[in-house]
């Protein structure tokens, strides 16, 4: 038996904006050119659509179809089942795990943070993004003015930026009033949050 390939599925911002660029292209949700040329059935294009999960290739497939690059931006990271090494290896080609020259961890970072925090946040996230290989950082701001932001951060990052990493994970958990901190590939001291 197989691996079982993992799942991401459609962010609510994600849903509008799949729904604006089928209309664009005069399609209904589940018209049969898209499900086609995207190489899917039509179970799949309505799980798609639906925002439930599908496999990374037939997500990627069914934005790209519509005329979004930029698929990784949709997804829902954090009910997605997808882990850093999946995410590194099914979107990427890359396994975390195999003996490379340069070798390469994963990190995943989820939290959330005060309104007062936010430009604090925002600077050590801009950091993360410069030293990460195949970034994405999201920040949903916050649903009510007292409310808090929550923030997600994936990558890969060569090993020989091991401190540099500690660093910025350091700094951004310090920012964050609850923080988990995951990372593949790699030693590292302890991070998490006491």
């Amino acid at each position: 038996m197989g691996r079982t390939e993992s799942s991401i599925k459609l962010n609510k911002e994600g849903i509008k904006m799949i729904d604006t660029a089928r209309k664009k292209k005069g399609w209904n949700k589940t018209d049969w050119q898209w499900y086609s040329d995207a190489d899917v059935s039509e179970s799949t294009l309505k799980r798609f659509i639906g925002g439930k999960p599908v496999s990374v290739k037939n997500f990627q497939s069914l934005c790209k179809v519509v005329g979004i690059e930029d698929w990784h931006s949709l997804v829902d990271w954090e009910n997605s089942d997808c882990t850093v090494a999946q995410f590194s290896e099914e979107f990427l080609g890359t396994s975390l795990t195999e003996k490379k020259p340069q070798s390469k961890g994963g990190v995943a970072v989820t939290g959330v943070f005060t309104p007062e925090k936010k430009l604090e946040v925002e600077m050590a996230l801009e950091r993360l993004r410069e030293l990460l290989m195949e970034c994405k950082i999201v920040v949903k701001p916050a649903q009510e003015p007292e409310s808090y932001y929550e923030c997600s951060v994936y990558g890969l990052f060569s090993t020989d930026q091991q401190l540099e990493i500690e660093v910025a994970l350091e700094h951004l958990r310090v920012l964050l009033l609850t923080c988990t901190i995951t990372l593949h590939g790699i030693n590292i001291s302890d991070i998490s949050n006491d």
